[in-house]
């Protein structure tokens, strides 16, 4: 079974352009016609031979990249904006604040002991050659270390009301 010929495949919109333009540029489009019907492959045309279906087929290469560039800079500008919408209700603090509410998050965690046993639910099995050993284990005191974190950076702020905001 042979390959198709690039005439053969050509989309008619573009087949019907270079009719079109047959009469008034008979040998071009001709020459063209010629060479999609003994070539199978894209990449054994010559960019001029390229260059030429577009021009006598009257296909704008600058429209359809500058179409190609204003969607990208449609999504870009989209992506921007997007970003700027979903900072616009957060509150907005400076760097020292942010890096003073992660060393508070981080002095919690250096003072608390998460040696204690009391603060783990373990599990154990029997394991294949009948030793010991740690099926699970599940630490308890999360919403202990969670309040002290919270607390920790309550401490950072002056925290008022909400009626007196208003």
């Amino acid at each position: 079974m042979s390959r198709l010929t690039l005439l053969q495949r050509l989309k008619p919109e573009i087949k019907s352009a270079l009719e079109a333009n047959e009469t008034k540029y008979i040998s071009s489009v001709e020459s063209i016609f010629s060479k999609l019907n003994t070539e199978t492959f894209y990449s054994d045309l010559k960019i001029s031979e390229v260059t030429s279906i577009y021009t006598f087929a009257d296909i704008n290469l600058v429209t359809l990249n500058s179409l190609e560039l204003n969607a990208k800079t449609v999504k870009d500008d989209l992506r921007i904006v997007n970003t700027q919408l979903e900072n616009v209700n957060k509150i907005k603090i400076t760097r020292d604040t942010v890096n003073d509410i992660r060393q508070a998050i981080e002095d919690v965690f250096s003072n608390s002991s998460f040696n204690e046993v009391d603060s783990y639910n373990v599990d154990f099995e029997i394991d294949y050659n009948n030793s010991l050993a740690l099926g699970s284990i599940e630490f308890n005191d999360a919403d202990n270390v969670a309040e002290e974190i919270s607390d920790a950076i309550e401490n950072l702020f002056n925290v008022i009301s909400d009626e007196d905001e208003d």
